[in-house]
């Protein structure tokens, strides 16, 4: 009796490191298709995930057909949950992963001091997981060349574009042509901008027929516009 119950115990060991077993190469074969796939623009090696996968005795549980899959949210750069489940059992199990996304992104090569000019000979290029730069990044610097340091930066420290602003299209002062109407119907006319302003950047601005003030989007050099988004 006591040489029984050793032999099944012993069996239902073997069955329950087997199916752990395979419950965690699907698990992780499903996982790095998927996470690849969902980044397919980019390489391979600039890619770096981990899973937490449950206790052994929560995945030692048989299932008579393969996992089913779900990501709670298109996986992404940061934290992630994938739903492997037993539809034929209704055991499911959330497993955590974190991916890592690494792009060259533009760092100051010296220090910088606040409305100091950018020159791309001040940037350099470093290797950084993107789930960390939650205030933006800049990928080349000839894309920052000209633009204004907005506060102190420390030799390494990120671009964002909190930090580097475009140069003023609009100063104080200068005239611009006024754009408004949608659809066919365009309209000009003109303004004085009351503020500096770069592309995208809301200002007042005063009609310079009618002294009436309004707030309209920089899109161009000496352009301002009533609408957002209108080029």
């Amino acid at each position: 009796m006591i040489w029984a119950i050793t032999a099944f115990g012993a069996a239902f060991n073997f069955a329950s490191a087997a199916a752990f077993e395979q419950h965690r190469t699907q698990i992780e074969s499903y996982a790095a298709d998927s996470i690849y796939s969902s980044f397919a623009g980019i390489a391979a090696s600039d890619i770096e995930y981990s899973l937490k996968l449950p206790p052994a005795d929560a995945l030692n549980k048989e299932c008579p057909s393969a996992l089913s899959f779900e990501w709670r949210s298109q996986p992404e750069a940061g934290n992630n949950t994938l739903l492997a489940e037993c539809t034929a059992t209704g055991w499911k199990a959330y497993i955590p992963a974190q991916i890592e996304i690494y792009r060259m992104v533009v760092v100051a090569a010296a220090p910088l001091s606040r409305n100091q000019p950018i020159h791309s000979s001040d940037l350099s290029l470093s290797r950084l997981p993107t789930s960390r730069l939650r205030s933006g990044y800049f990928s080349k610097a000839e894309d920052v060349d000209g633009f204004e340091v907005q506060r102190t930066v420390k030799i390494g420290q990120v671009i964002t574009p909190y930090i580097a602003k475009a140069p003023a299209s609009v100063k104080r002062g200068d005239w611009v042509t006024i754009v408004s109407g949608s659809g066919g119907l365009r309209v000009t006319s003109t303004g004085e901008a009351l503020k500096d302003g770069s592309i995208g950047d809301q200002i007042p601005v005063k009609n310079v027929k009618t002294n009436a003030r309004i707030k309209a989007w920089v899109i161009d050099k000496g352009m301002v516009s009533t609408q957002k988004g209108r080029d």
